[in-house]
Protein backbone atom coordinates (compact mmCIF):
# COMPACT_ATOMS: atom_id res chain seq x y z
CA UNK A 1 0.00 0.00 0.00
CA UNK A 2 3.05 1.82 0.51
CA UNK A 3 3.77 1.63 -3.19
CA UNK A 4 0.01 3.54 -4.19
CA UNK A 5 0.43 6.26 -1.63
CA UNK A 6 3.69 6.79 -3.34
CA UNK A 7 1.91 6.91 -6.57
CA UNK A 8 -0.06 9.12 -5.98
CA UNK A 9 1.59 11.48 -4.22
CA UNK A 10 0.47 11.10 -0.73
CA UNK A 11 3.61 12.03 1.48
CA UNK A 12 5.11 9.25 3.57
CA UNK A 13 7.10 9.49 6.92
CA UNK A 14 9.10 7.26 8.71
CA UNK A 15 9.04 6.55 12.49
CA UNK A 16 11.61 9.22 13.27
CA UNK A 17 9.80 12.26 11.27
CA UNK A 18 6.77 11.60 13.55
CA UNK A 19 8.11 10.86 16.65
CA UNK A 20 5.68 11.96 19.14
CA UNK A 21 2.61 12.46 16.97
CA UNK A 22 2.61 8.77 16.24
CA UNK A 23 -1.34 8.44 17.11
CA UNK A 24 -2.09 10.69 13.88
CA UNK A 25 -0.72 8.15 11.63
CA UNK A 26 -1.13 4.83 9.85
CA UNK A 27 1.48 2.76 9.45
CA UNK A 28 1.55 0.98 5.91
CA UNK A 29 4.40 -1.44 6.28
CA UNK A 30 8.19 -1.75 7.51
CA UNK A 31 9.10 1.64 8.31
CA UNK A 32 6.31 4.07 6.45
CA UNK A 33 3.34 5.96 7.75
CA UNK A 34 0.79 8.03 6.20
CA UNK A 35 -1.57 10.81 7.73
CA UNK A 36 -5.27 9.48 9.20
CA UNK A 37 -7.23 11.70 6.69
CA UNK A 38 -4.63 10.64 3.51
CA UNK A 39 -5.26 7.27 4.49
CA UNK A 40 -8.72 7.52 4.43
CA UNK A 41 -8.00 9.54 1.00
CA UNK A 42 -6.26 6.33 -0.60
CA UNK A 43 -9.13 4.39 0.58
CA UNK A 44 -10.74 5.88 -1.64
CA UNK A 45 -8.88 5.92 -4.43
CA UNK A 46 -8.54 2.33 -4.22
CA UNK A 47 -12.07 1.28 -4.24
CA UNK A 48 -12.62 3.36 -7.11
CA UNK A 49 -9.89 1.54 -9.08
CA UNK A 50 -11.53 -1.84 -7.98
CA UNK A 51 -15.11 -0.69 -9.71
Amino acid sequence: MADYARIYGISTWNHDQIKGHAEDYIRLGGDCYISESDYEFLEEILEKENE
